[in-house]
Order: C-alpha cells, then sequence, then structure tokens
C-alpha cells in the first residue's frame, strides 16, 4: 500500500472467504474494498501510518493523495453470473464495485 501502489487480489476460480478469514481493521480492512471508505483519514490511518506517508511521493502531510491513493481490484475467472452468485458473501462491498466482463474470444493471444 505504501507510496500508492495498487493491491491485486486474485481469486482465480474460487470465492475465498475474504471478508471474514482475511479482513481486519488494522491490517487488511473491509473499507479498502469501497474507495469511498477507504478515501476517509479515519479508516486509512488504521492502516497506512503517518510514518509512511513522510515519504510517500505527492502526499500531503498527514494524508494520502488522492490520486495517487492505494486502491484494491480483484480478478476471477468467473462469469459474470457465477461472480455474483459466489463472490457477494465473500468479498467486502461487492454491490458497490464496478464489474468489467472481458469477452475471452475477443482477446488475441498472439
Amino acid at each position: 500500500m505504501k507510496f500508492g501502489q495498487p493491491i491485486h487480489v486474485c481469486m482465480s476460480n474460487s470465492a475465498v472467504t475474504l471478508k471474514e478469514k482475511y479482513c481486519s481493521e488494522t491490517e487488511f480492512p473491509e473499507a479498502l474494498f469501497s474507495m469511498d471508505l477507504w478515501f476517509q483519514k479515519e479508516r486509512y490511518s488504521k492502516v497506512i501510518r503517518e510514518e509512511d506517508l513522510k515519504d510517500w511521493p505527492g502526499a500531503f502531510p498527514g494524508r494520502m493523495r488522492d490520486d495517487e491513493a492505494s486502491y484494491c481490484f480483484i480478478t476471477t475467472d468467473f462469469s459474470m453470473e457465477s461472480a455474483k452468485e459466489f463472490l457477494p458473501p465473500v468479498l467486502p462491498h461487492f454491490e458497490s464495485m464496478a464489474i468489467i466482463e472481458i469477452d475471452p474470444t475477443g482477446v488475441n493471444m498472439g
């Protein structure tokens, strides 16, 4: 998260119970999965320390720079239908996530 690096959560063809098993307010908060919540200083400051922001290029004293803030994105091999069935119970704030579906037949692998 330091320096605004994104966090990539690769679910592949699984529905790992991130919400229940791995999320905690001081290490991997649920707020990270909702940009509206994550950009609130009282949320991110539980994980990103004042000390971390000192060397963060472009950070304002005591807070993340909004256009270079850390964020989380999730990838999955699920179809849209399977994603909507299996991911809401395991991912925090799934209902507010933007979903981008890529048609694999449209990807040139050569």
